[in-house]
């Protein structure tokens, strides 16, 4: 017989095992579960944990699991049975929908299959050290402006319209279904589609208009004959330093646009006292993003983490 109990700490034999997920989304404070097996009447240690989180101020209610940790990985059954409970906590909260975040490789992603979740996306967390920045130079016939002040309406249709070949929740719509297709430019969108779309709109100009109120903020903007044609934000907080990253358009100038856009925001970190900075973004599940390569590549981060978002609704 098996027991699931709320705990507040990660055993410690399972700490060994333990590795730490990404929080993806806006949660708020995290439940950790702990699954022991009863022998002879007395319980043993607890052989696996798994955490929980609800986001808050959302008018659709999710729910997130992460940090699954077994002391066994082949259990796979005992994975499904903290899911299971995970999930049954989630929905007392008023989840109706749940994302579960997994590190990539691990085969942790299997029980979460079996129990109907399906995979959405995969993310990269990417880190700079500062103190070894490349160098970079604007593109000659580019206009650049750094401000902590960005027109809002203007930047955020830039932001809803910009390139992404894969998943950003600006552009999302409501139904969490796998990509049929990622044509560019996509296929003309659904009513509902369009609906949602302006929603996010409505979200991002607010994001902008709230720009460097809370917390020291910045922005490059690149502009061709008055219109943006790409630009790169950054913040002083403790965890992630960007909410966008560098976005550009379609057809952007070539070779060293995107540098010239990340490398001040990132000298402007350092010049603020950092001395790392750090961005999630969100890649294929078998390819990386373009964005993914400009970091890494041309700018000099490191791949800290991978993982694959799996996603269940109609709980």
């Amino acid at each position: 017989m098996k027991h699931v109990e709320e705990l507040l700490n990660i055993p410690q034999h399972l700490k060994s095992l333990h590795r730490r997920e990404v929080n993806l989304l806006w949660y708020g404070p995290s439940r950790l579960f702990g699954i022991r097996q009863a022998q002879d009447n007395k319980n043993s240690g607890f052989i696996g944990v798994i955490r929980i989180a609800m986001r808050e101020h959302d008018a659709v209610k999710h729910g997130l699991m992460t940090d699954l940790t077994l002391e066994d990985e082949a259990h796979e059954e005992l994975a499904k049975e903290l899911i299971a409970h995970a999930e049954e906590e989630l929905k007392k909260h008023g989840a109706t929908k749940i994302d579960a975040v997994v590190l990539d490789g691990d085969k942790r992603t299997h029980p979460f299959q079996e129990s109907g979740y399906w995979p959405q996306r995969k993310t990269v967390v990417i880190e700079w050290d500062l103190g070894r920045l490349p160098a970079s130079a604007p593109l000659d016939g580019i206009a650049y402006e750094e401000t902590d002040a960005p027109p809002a309406e203007e930047a955020a249709d830039f932001i809803l319209s910009s390139y992404q070949p894969y998943w950003r929740w600006w552009k999302n719509d409501l139904s969490d279904r796998p990509w049929e297709r990622i044509d560019y430019p996509a296929a003309e969108p659904s009513i509902a589609e369009k609906e949602n779309l302006a929603k996010n709109r409505e979200k991002v100009i607010a994001m902008l208009r709230a720009f460097n109120k809370e917390v020291p903020q910045r922005m490059i903007l690149a502009r061709k004959g008055g219109e943006i044609i790409g630009l790169c934000d950054a913040k002083l907080t403790h965890d992630e330093q960007f909410d966008w990253g560098v976005l550009m358009k379609r057809d952007h100038p070539g070779a060293g646009f995107g540098t010239s856009l990340l490398i001040p925001m990132l000298q402007w970190l350092k010049d603020h006292g950092r001395k790392t900075a750090e961005i999630t973004t969100t890649s294929g599940m078998d390819d990386f993003d373009p964005t993914v390569y400009l970091y890494v590549q041309s700018c000099g981060g490191a791949i800290r983490g991978e993982f694959i978002n799996l996603v269940k609704r109609k709980l």
